[in-house]
Parts: C-alpha cells; structure tokens; sequence
C-alpha cells in the first residue's frame, strides 16, 4: 500500500465509521486521526510558490514550549494518533524541536516530519521518526538558486543520504511540488533519490499559483517505470490536488485532521485559512484543544463545511477532498450487505 493516499483511512475504523455517519444534524466531536503541526513561521527559504509565505505574514508567531507540551498531552489522552512537524516555516528552525520530538515520542504518539533538509539537528533521533519527507522539489543547484533562493542542493543531498545511513525502521521520502518551471530534470532526480535508497517520490502540483501551474492533461504515468518493490513514485495527487470546490460535496472528513499554527491557533481546515476572513477556532494561549474543538465556533464552522454550496464556492484544492467522495460514493451504496 501507498505511504500516501486514500486506502490509509480504512486503518482507522472507529473514525471512517463515525465520518460515514455525518450530517447536518450529526456532527463528529472525536478528535482527528493526526494533526498538521506548525512550531514556527520562520524559514530560511524563499520558494516562490509558497502557499504559507503571506499565511506567515499575517499569523506570525513561534509556539511557547509549555503550551505545546500541554496540547501533545491533551491530543494522546483525546486518542490522536501521529502529529505531522511541518510549515508555516521550516520546523527544524524552532529552537525547542529536539525537546519537541522527545515529548511527543515518549507520550508515545507516531510523529512525522516535513522539512525542506538544509538543517540536520536530529541525526541521532531518525528512529523516533516514523517517516521523513524532505520537500526537495527542484532537480539540481541551478533551479533551486532560481526557484527556492538559496545554494545548498548538495548539502541537502548529503543530508538526505546521511538520514539514510542513521534510520533502522523510519520511512523515507521526497517531496517534489511539481510546476511548469522545474519539470526539467524530473526523472534524473527520481533516478538519484532511488539510488540513493529512499522509499518513496511523492508529486504533487502547485497549488495558489496559477501562472505556474501544470495543465490539466498533464499525464505522469510514464514516471511509474521508475518504481520497484522498494521505491515508489507517487502521482495520485497530481490528480486529486486540481480538484476545486470539494467536488461539490459537504465536507464530512475534516475532522479526521486538524491544523494548529506556530501562533497556538486551531483550524479546523488547513486549506480554508488561506483567507483572512476564515477564522481559527480558537487559541491554545487562551484555551485548551478540548474546549477549543467542542465549542460553539466548531460547531459554527462545522455547519459551514457540511453545507455543500460552501464548500463549492470557497473550498481551494485539498487532499480531503477524495475522502469526501469515497464517504459520498458509498453513502449512496443500495446493496450494502453485500460484497
């Protein structure tokens, strides 16, 4: 099975039960699957595609330790499986993130990790890891000075083998955001990073930016030759990324997820807080993940999201969305009792 990808909801049972059974007049209060981590707005990168630049500008904001060792309690006694380490800014910049990742780990909640790989501060905690995606996204040195501002595709290279070396168990990927300017030398760094030994590739289009975006019809199929019993390519998102306005269908599967930022803000959409009218639930300086995620604004947004004319009119792409149709495609199910 895919690292990344639909199949991974039926793992969780209890939840894909509980989201089937989502409506208008029945809200699901468990608390999501994993959560979407952001420790600081900093970032030592300027990719010009960057959906979270002016997200940064407008939040701001580094999360206090005691806070956020407080909500890691709260999320592991709620039942919250992972917490993903990832933007607004490049986590391992936080000062606090090796203490970070040893809390998490001892309370004994899976955690993941999204770094761009230019800071290597944890080469002694591969394994606390359970996968590593290092957002790559160019194929040499001379897109990534254009592309993302900065010289460093070697020392990014010789972290990424250097993570290789250390891990036992962690899973290993690339991210590799793809647009109309870095298509060039795709498949040579693909061939790179499975000979490096890598477990995955995973592509996915640029998103808020559409004078860069791939065409409709872009086809990466051919890309599979690449892949083994070991190394996957993975363009399933290519696909499911492009699709605006939640298909036209209410969004039953937000809660399997939820983003908190470095401000100690809780979203309960991470795609929607692009606007600056979408409002956070509410903030962990002032209240607790509890309060926060079964309060009257939840269940104000709650009914935004189950409203299907909403969501078509304001919902950018986001990967919740094949979840949504999968719960869409079997609600419709007549002959449930059978196979």
């Amino acid at each position: 099975m895919a690292e990344i990808g639909l199949n991974k909801i039926f793992l969780f049972p209890k939840k894909f039960n509980k989201l089937l059974e989502v409506n208008k007049n029945n809200f699901d209060f468990s608390y999501p699957i994993s959560v979407e981590l952001s420790l600081t707005n900093k970032c030592n990168f300027n990719c010009i595609w960057c959906s979270d630049y002016h997200l940064r500008d407008r939040l701001g904001g580094e999360f206090k330790k005691e806070v956020l060792f407080k909500l890691f309690e709260e999320l592991d006694r709620g039942g919250t499986k992972g917490i993903c380490v990832e933007g607004g800014g490049e986590p391992t910049l936080y000062p606090n993130f090796r203490e970070t990742i040893q809390k998490i780990n001892k309370l004994g909640m899976a955690i993941g990790l999204i770094t761009n790989g230019s800071i290597l501060n944890y080469a002694d905690m591969i394994d606390l890891f359970e996968w590593i995606r290092i957002s790559l996204d160019v194929s040499n040195a001379k897109q990534m000075k254009k592309l993302k501002g900065v010289i460093c595709f070697n020392k990014i290279i010789e972290n990424i083998k250097k993570i290789l070396s250390k891990r036992k168990k962690t899973v290993v990927g690339i991210g590799y955001v793809l647009s109309t300017l870095n298509m060039d030398g795709l498949e040579n760094i693909i061939k790179k990073t499975k000979a490096m030994g890598v477990d995955y590739f995973h592509i996915r289009p640029v998103i808020d930016s559409p004078k860069i975006m791939l065409p409709l019809n872009t086809d990466l199929n051919y890309l599979k030759k690449f892949e083994s019993d070991k190394f996957k390519v993975l363009i399933d998102a290519i696909n499911e990324n492009k699709i605006r306005g939640n298909a036209g269908l209410p969004c039953v599967a937000h809660s399997a997820t939820a983003t908190i930022t470095a401000d100690g803000s809780v979203y309960i959409c991470g795609r929607l807080n692009i606007y600056d009218w979408w409002k956070e639930l509410g903030n962990l300086n002032k209240n607790s993940f509890k309060k926060i995620w079964l309060g009257s604004e939840r269940i104000k947004q709650t009914k935004q999201l189950l409203n299907r004319n909403f969501c078509q009119k304001y919902c950018p792409e986001c990967r919740i969305t094949k979840f949504n149709i999968l719960i869409n495609d079997l609600k419709k199910t007549k002959t449930k009792n059978f196979i």
